[in-house]
């Protein structure tokens, strides 16, 4: 099951690809893609907080887990309230990946997926447990968060 996702993944972010590689035939210069997804993952300075999909671990609403919740995007920086540690740290700083919008490194080395739109964000990335500190907080996560 879990190869499954991740063939799955590797599929949809080689289609995203490709068709980000594609070039318009219009003379118009196109807008930055980078800083338009990055205006709307500060999302004008408001916290991002749980929606109606919840927090979702290897296929199980953890919301409770975090509630409270909030994730704040800044340039190059996030800070966050009521999280564990383990799956999103308190405060670090976040990256694109190369020139793909869709991705971003966090400072911890967690590489996250991303789906923006002005009142929703789609966090999906996986905490692995290397050391054993956090054997019972790996797995896949889906942050499903609202605008506040």
């Amino acid at each position: 099951m879990k190869n499954l996702k991740y063939i799955l993944s590797i599929l949809i972010l080689a289609t995203m690809t490709i068709v980000a590689g594609c070039k318009s035939d219009s003379s118009d210069p196109a807008p930055d893609a980078l800083a338009l997804q990055r205006e709307l993952l500060m999302n004008e300075g408001k916290s991002w907080i749980i929606g109606t999909e919840g927090i979702i671990k290897d296929g199980y609403d953890v919301s409770s887990q975090f509630q409270g919740f909030s994730l704040t995007i800044g340039q190059n920086t996030f800070t966050t309230v009521n999280s564990l540690a383990s799956a999103w740290p308190e405060s670090g700083n976040w990256k694109f990946d190369e020139d793909n919008e869709n991705i971003i490194l966090r400072s911890d080395r967690v590489i996250i997926m991303v789906a923006v739109t002005a009142t929703t964000l789609r966090l999906t990335f996986t905490v692995g447990g290397e050391n054993g500190r956090f054997a019972g907080l790996e797995g896949e996560y889906e942050f499903n968060l609202v605008s506040q």
